[in-house]
C-alpha cells in the first residue's frame, strides 16, 4: 500500500484489509509493550485501527510514515483508556465502604415507615437503653 493511500481504508476494504494486516503485528507490539492485559491490548488494537479509519482522512504523508501515524492514535487511545480508567478507580473509591441503599430503604417499608423514621426510632431504642447520666454527659 502507497503512502497516498491511507485515505483510502475510509472508503476501501481492500485498502483497509492492505492496511491492516501490513500494520497490525507493529501496533499490536507497541500496545503489548505498555499493557499487560491481553485483552486489553486487543480491544486497543481494535479501537485503534476503528480510529484510524475514522481518521484516515486526517493523515498527511509529509507528517511521517503511516506506522508512525498509528503509534500516535495508539497513545492517544491508550491515553483515553488512562483517563477512564482512573475515573472509574476514583469513583469506586468514593463508594469503598459506604453501605449501598438497596430499594427499600428509598421506598420505605411494607409498614410506610421511611428510613429517616427507621433511623429515629433506632436512636431512640438506643437512647433508652442508657442510664440517664449517661445521656445527659457529653
Amino acid at each position: 500500500m502507497s503512502i497516498n493511500d491511507v485515505s483510502a481504508i475510509s472508503t476501501n476494504r481492500e485498502a483497509l484489509d492492505a492496511f491492516y494486516r501490513e500494520h497490525i503485528e507493529g501496533v499490536e507490539r507497541f500496545v503489548a509493550r505498555r499493557v499487560g492485559d491481553p485483552h486489553l491490548v486487543a480491544d486497543l488494537v481494535a479501537d485503534i485501527f476503528v480510529a484510524a479509519v475514522e481518521g484516515a482522512q486526517n493523515y498527511r504523508a509529509t507528517r511521517g510514515k503511516p506506522i508512525v501515524w498509528l503509534y500516535g492514535i495508539a497513545r492517544n487511545v491508550m491515553a483515553e483508556e488512562t483517563r477512564r480508567r482512573s475515573r472509574e478507580l476514583r469513583a469506586v473509591g468514593k463508594i469503598a465502604g459506604h453501605r449501598l441503599l438497596d430499594p427499600n430503604s428509598l421506598a420505605g417499608s411494607k409498614s410506610g415507615s421511611t428510613p429517616s423514621d427507621r433511623s429515629k426510632t433506632c436512636t431512640s431504642a438506643s437512647m433508652r437503653s442508657l442510664s440517664r447520666i449517661e445521656r445527659c454527659s457529653n
